[in-house]
């Protein structure tokens, strides 16, 4: 999908896009083998180096080169491109103040791959996912796993492409809470998940620390099931971008 877009050259908005999609001419590829479109679609004359810096970047998956530039709303591309390193994210606190509460859990999953970080275990392996990442995906990130994540570890870097789908899914008309989307989209949890809400997490967290080993068990279920929900929202806001353009994808995540 970044292969389709040149909205990340300055002064290439949407209309001229669709102009050259238009035209025949829908990639990079297409782009250099037509060199006529040059002097009618770009005004600057710079976009061969700009392309040739795109295929570049594409090839060492450098998702910031995109990033810096495309408007957040085509992110998606990125995590087209790159689906195997798009990580999808997100944490549980004690509590929601960033001043006086903290993280206790935080779950990521790549693809089929889901990994767990909770206080007490070694940071490495989380770490290690967040250099692996190309694209982070959140509901509600921007404003809180985000946050509270650079906050308590600064030192970690994280990709500037990052989807929050609680304002991407609001585009195509799913607007609330995660798990009130999920029943719009038909995205069912286990019988174990299903009545487990975001106001037990601390609760789960403080039984944990208590001795209670199944608490801690139940926490991770009720995050990996918030991870593996996203994943489904994100392919559905997908669905509903990718038509518009008349070029097919295949879903950021296996189904």
């Amino acid at each position: 999908m970044l292969k389709n877009t040149f909205q990340h050259i300055a002064g290439f908005g949407a209309l001229k896009e669709m102009g050259l999609w238009k035209s025949g001419v829908q990639t990079w590829e297409e782009y250099d083998a037509s060199m006529i479109f040059q002097h009618e679609m770009f005004e600057s004359g710079n976009v061969n180096g700009l392309l040739i810096d795109s295929f570049e970047a594409y090839e060492r998956k450098d998702s910031d080169f995109f990033a810096k530039t495309l408007a957040p709303k085509e992110f998606y591309r990125i995590a087209l491109s790159f689906p195997e390193d798009v990580m999808f994210l997100d944490i549980e606190t004690t509590g929601l103040s960033r001043y006086y509460d903290h993280i206790t859990l935080i779950g990521w999953s790549f693809l089929n791959e889901y990994d767990v970080y909770y206080e007490g275990l070694s940071t490495s392996k989380f770490f290690s996912a967040f250099k692996r990442a190309k694209c982070v995906v959140t509901f509600n990130g921007s404003l809180f796993d985000l946050p509270f994540i650079r906050k308590e570890f600064p030192e970690l870097g994280v990709p500037i492409c990052h989807i929050d789908l609680r304002f991407l899914a609001k585009r195509f008309g799913y607007s609330g809470g995660q798990k009130k989307i999920e029943k719009e989209i038909n995205f069912r949890r286990s019988k174990t998940a299903e009545n487990l809400t975001g106001e037990i997490a601390p609760i789960l967290w403080h039984k944990y620390k208590e001795g209670s080993q199944k608490a801690l068990e139940k926490l991770i279920t009720y995050n990996r099931f918030d991870v593996e929900g996203m994943k489904t929202l994100l392919d559905i806001c997908v669905d509903h971008s990718v038509p518009r353009h008349g070029i097919h994808s295949a879903p950021v995540s296996p189904r």
